[in-house]
């Protein structure tokens, strides 16, 4: 009797501190990092999370555009499980996920890492559907802030970007030939917002 119930207790407390195997996980703003790129995301509206692989993890991105570019490296991308979220370029104050693969895109944003597409829940005049996005990011390859393999390709097929810091990241915002506005601040308001589902 006793060694049954040491396993129902075991179980319960491994269910009560296992990370969930569906849906998007928290992101703490500039804490953490893009699996990408590696610089820290600090803008909750085009943020992206992939959940897939043998162990459902949750992968969480800056830009959809470097969440579609790392995805479409792995040998589970097409699998049923594979999950895309990602955050309506609306959200503010409190985050609103999307089921990536059901929102509308609407295209000539501001984005972290300059692939311009913010993610909507309903179609407008304007938004293109998730295939015509993935297939227009995909098609173009990785954008400059992507492309450099600061210390070569990790053994996953991706850039490392390990070295690639935030301040790396503020002079390719102040480049005068860069597409992104030089006046953009990720310190803005809604950057300090803590945790954010």
């Amino acid at each position: 009797m006793r060694i049954l119930l040491v396993t129902v207790i075991s179980l319960l407390l491994a269910g009560c501190f296992s990370e969930e195997k569906t849906g998007a996980v928290d992101v703490h703003l500039d804490r953490d990092s893009c699996e990408m790129c590696r610089m820290l995301i600090s803008d909750p509206r085009f943020m992206a999370q992939v959940r897939g692989g043998p162990d459902m993890k949750a992968y969480k991105f800056d830009d959809i555009g470097d969440a579609l570019h790392w995805i479409n490296k792995k040998d589970w991308k097409n699998q049923a499980s594979t999950e895309i979220w990602v955050a309506d370029m609306n959200s503010e104050k409190s985050i609103t996920w999307l089921d990536a693969k059901k929102a509308f895109y609407i295209d000539g944003q501001m984005t972290p890492m300059n692939y311009g597409y913010g993610a909507l829940a309903e179609q407008s005049d304007k938004a293109v559907t998730f295939e015509t996005m993935k297939d227009t990011i995909l098609g173009k390859g990785n954008n400059l802030l992507c492309a450099i393999p600061l210390n070569g390709e990790n053994s996953e097929g991706t850039h490392g970007m390990e070295g690639h810091t935030q301040a790396d990241h503020e002079r390719h915002m102040k480049d005068p030939n860069h597409k992104h506005n030089p006046d953009h601040n990720h310190d803005s308001s809604h950057d300090k917002m803590g945790d954010h589902k």
